[in-house]
């Protein structure tokens, strides 16, 4: 295909070079004009509006910190990050709300406390009818870990306290925050010793309050990722295959609803395990498509399937001939 665009290209600059543009004394280009049936007119000098960018200082950090993250919507954004308390031990969680535009509404503000080291942090739009922010992070225990949740007004003003929603002995390895019109779902990963992770879920509100128990989805999966549907949330689930030789895996489809519990059994993408690495998906109309990277042949290849609302799959397929 490569070498075809080349000799189409070779074609129009030798074979359609009749009527080619003469440079003009200021620099402009017009058209020759020469006299035929379809007398052309000289093109007038192209105006370019020069690009501007403008800079927003949100705020200084001035000690190792995680973050900063942020989110945004269509009302605004919202900037965030966790670092170490001036006195007394422990960190802070900071936040800095900003216009459409980017920036700041406000200094930089403790949002909450956090009494032990956190590990990771995520921001997420709220969603729901009166908007705000969404925040989780995880944080080391004496043994284990916690995973806590923080509703925050548009504003930034907090509407909960930060509520626990899991401890467990194992590291909370991911987690996502996926709101939808139906409300939002907390998903994350808990590693194992072993070195696989179990899939849990757990119904929050729009203002960071748990609503239910983490429900375990699957365990002892190697990948996956998730994605907002209009009735909850689903999820491509890679399983080991255990086949001698092939560290690749099975790839599977999960959907959830708005309290975190499937929907219905897991749909099997293909027959083979050709998952290496990780996989994505989004959505698309009328199901949802995924790409992952199969490493089982001679040379490595993108991948892609899609599957329905109603468990319909089709591929997998190389993404490129």
């Amino acid at each position: 295909m490569m070498r075809a665009c080349l000799a189409i290209l070779a074609c129009l600059l030798v074979c359609g070079g009749c009527r080619h543009r003469d440079p003009k004394p200021n620099g402009t280009a017009g058209l020759d004009r020469r006299q035929d049936d379809n007398d052309h007119v000289p093109l007038a000098p192209l105006k370019r509006r020069p690009a501007t960018a403008k800079s927003r200082l949100v705020g200084t950090i001035d000690r190792k910190a995680l973050g900063p993250f942020t989110a945004r919507s269509s009302e605004g954004g919202l900037v965030a990050w966790i670092v170490g308390a001036d006195r007394g031990g422990g960190q802070q969680l900071m936040i800095v709300p900003t216009g459409s535009d980017g920036a700041p509404l406000r200094e930089p503000r403790v949002a909450a406390t956090v009494p032990q080291e956190a590990t990771q942090l995520f921001v997420r739009p709220a969603g729901g009818a009166h908007g705000g922010w969404l925040l989780a992070w995880s944080a080391l225990l004496d043994r284990g870990e916690s995973l806590t949740v923080l509703g925050l007004a548009p504003d930034g003003t907090a509407r909960t306290k930060p509520t626990d929603l899991q401890r467990t002995s194992d590291h909370v390895k991911w987690a996502d925050l996926l709101a939808g019109p139906k409300g939002v779902t907390c998903v994350w990963a808990e590693e194992t010793p072993g070195g696989d992770a179990n899939i849990l879920a757990a119904p929050v509100d729009s203002d960071g309050r748990p609503h239910g128990m983490p429900v375990i989805i699957t365990r002892g999966v190697i990948g996956w990722a998730a994605v907002r549907s209009d009735d909850g949330v689903g999820l491509a689930l890679v399983s080991p295959s255990h086949e001698p030789k092939n560290d690749a895996g099975r790839l599977s489809w999960v959907r959830l609803d708005t309290d975190g519990r499937p929907v219905s059994a897991p749909v099997a993408i293909g027959s083979k395990a050709t998952v290496s690495g990780d996989v994505e998906v989004v959505p698309t109309p009328g199901g949802w498509l995924m790409a992952w990277t199969d490493r089982t042949g001679e040379d490595a290849q993108v991948t892609l399937a899609t599957v329905d609302a109603a468990g319909k799959v089709r591929g997998p397929r190389p993404a490129m001939d």
